[in-house]
């Protein structure tokens, strides 16, 4: 009993700290968990070849369709406008990739693949697959199979296009407070 602290009360935090106990091994929890672990398997193989994951990403969706502006390589991607600024960016850098005004909009740069991104892809492929293994090795091959098709449920459940119809770039949502003026 905490001194000067009401015994309804101490019982209430109690009942919600043990709530936060078992909440701290809820879904979010563990796909966090499980996201964080992913991401260091495919950090660890792509780092040869000074590519990101997010990077190896952008090249993939560009193998498959070159020439999309940095607005549709964000959604595909499934990043934030500014974050893909700055991927493309950086892939320009290591020319793996060029961007171009469209001629209809000027407004819009359009991503192009170059022949050096191509064979970073190329070279990336196996290190990716490597590191698919390694993140499913605990797995049998229908607990691999099981898995894949449950997450893709709750992924395609809630996509943002499914619940709103629509092409939807993913933004952070601004968290700051609004001032209230007088």
């Amino acid at each position: 009993m905490v001194e000067g602290m009401p015994h309804a009360f101490q019982d209430t935090a109690a009942s919600q700290l043990r709530t936060a106990t078992i909440e701290a091994h809820g879904p979010g929890f563990m796909i966090r968990r499980l996201q964080q672990v992913s991401v260091s398997f495919f950090h660890d193989e792509l780092r040869p070849l000074n590519l990101t994951p997010l990077q190896a990403t952008v090249l993939r969706i560009l193998a498959l369709e070159d020439g999309l502006d940095q607005v549709s390589l964000a959604t595909r991607a499934v990043v934030d406008t500014s974050t893909i600024k700055d991927v493309v960016q950086r892939l320009e850098q290591h020319s793996a990739v060029t961007r171009v005004r469209s001629e209809l909009d000027k407004r819009m740069q359009l991503v192009h693949l170059t022949e050096q991104g191509h064979a970073l892809l190329l070279r990336s492929i196996p290190l990716a697959q490597s590191a698919a293994l390694q993140l499913l090795s605990p797995l049998t091959s229908p607990e691999r199979a099981e898995l894949l098709r449950l997450v893709t449920k709750l992924v395609q459940a809630h996509k943002p296009e499914s619940q709103q119809g629509g092409r939807v770039t993913w933004r952070r949502k601004n968290t700051a407070t609004k001032k209230i003026s007088k």
